[in-house]
């Protein structure tokens, strides 16, 4: 049985893509999933948006007014490797990119780092993936995720591989 939906055609419209992130917070953790720059992604690619697209405050304003501070963030799990869910994991200063969130361990599925266009990417150093997964891997922070992780006894890391070759998602048990 086939069904058809009138809703259907709007699948391939473009629509702004107000990218979420997700701050879990339990005693001696607190967990941030995904984290997107929206002005850097903004200006990766404007046809994202509609003219009159205005994006809401940044997710580090957004923590900051819940008292979150970066240097609170214990873990950063990126659930794919598409730009919309990595790019505010760094920042710029000084003209040298460095960990937005200092202590936190950063875990991205290893099918997303081994894939041949994130290598391809950490090759130009002009790149967003060596601006953001080069540097954490040289500041030691990224976490390679080969399967299924209990980060801490209430959450897991689930590989989802789908979207992308390392996708994973996250369940709080």
């Amino acid at each position: 049985t086939r069904v058809r939906s009138s809703a259907a055609s709007d699948v391939y419209k473009r629509q702004p893509f107000p990218s979420q992130s997700i701050h879990i917070a339990f005693p001696g953790a607190s967990i941030l999933v995904d984290i997107n720059d929206y002005a850097l992604a903004k200006s990766l690619d404007s046809s994202y948006f509609s003219a009159d697209y205005s994006p809401p405050p940044g997710v580090v304003e957004q923590l900051l007014a819940q008292g979150i501070l970066p240097e609170d963030i214990t873990h950063l799990i990126i659930t794919h490797a598409h730009f919309d869910h990595y790019t505010g994991a760094t920042m710029e200063r000084d003209g040298s990119y460095i960990p937005r969130f200092p202590n936190a361990r950063v875990f991205l599925g290893r099918a997303d780092w081994d894939w041949f266009e994130t290598q391809n990417a950490l090759r130009d150093p002009d790149s967003l993936d060596s601006h953001t997964f080069g540097i954490l891997q040289k500041h030691d922070l990224l976490e390679l995720v080969d399967s299924d992780l209990d980060l801490i006894p209430e959450v897991r890391i689930l590989a989802a591989p789908g979207e992308s070759p390392g996708h994973q998602i996250v369940r709080c048990l």
